[in-house]
Formats: C-alpha cells, structure tokens, sequence
C-alpha cells in the first residue's frame, strides 16, 4: 500500500471517529508513578465505555506501563498510528498535545 493511500485511509478514519463522538481530548495526560488503579480512575471518570486506544505524543514509560495490565486498553504514540488500532478500539483519548504530533506527521 503506498504512502498517500495508507495516510489517506488513517484521515478518514479518524474523521469517522471524530464524527461520532469518539475521541475524548484531555489538556493533558500525566501519571506520577506506573499504577494501574490510578489509570483506571482517570479514565472511569469520563464517559467511555468498551475500548480505548491512548494515543501519545511521545513515548511515556508511566503511562505505557500502567495501561499495560488494563486488557482494553492500549498506548501508542501519534506518530505510530495506524488504521488497524483505530478500527479496533471504539474510543479515543488523546492529550491535546497528541494532536499537534499528528497534524505535523500525516497532514502535508
């Protein structure tokens, strides 16, 4: 698949998700230590269900390794997205931070 078509389908996916409300953006996304109870509090305290694909705009150790042990969900940074992750999950939490990364790697 080559590059325009594969950044292509990552837009349009995207797009459908923002259309239905699926991505939920945090000013920011910080964890003092890896814990998996302090992960599953901030995300029960907003309004997603099901699965949810953390999207970062750097790698964070904290944050990957807490989300780790949470079976629906998954961290990946925002240069490394792809349709497939998107697909998957029905939700989306992003730092705001995260959405200059992506603009800056798959909008040109």
């Amino acid at each position: 698949m080559n590059k325009k078509a594969r950044r292509k389908a990552l837009l349009m996916t995207l797009s459908d998700k923002a259309c239905n409300k699926k991505i939920v953006l945090l000013d920011k996304l910080e964890m003092p230590t890896i814990k998996t109870k302090d992960f599953i509090k901030i995300i029960s305290r907003l309004p997603l269900k099901k699965t949810i694909l953390t999207v970062l705009p750097k790698s964070d150790e904290k944050i990957a390794k807490s989300v780790k042990n949470i079976p629906y969900v998954k961290a990946i940074r925002a240069d490394s997205l792809n349709v497939v992750d998107i697909l998957l999950y029905e939700y989306l939490l992003c730092p705001k931070s995260a959405l200059a990364v992506i603009s800056k790697t798959y909008l040109k």
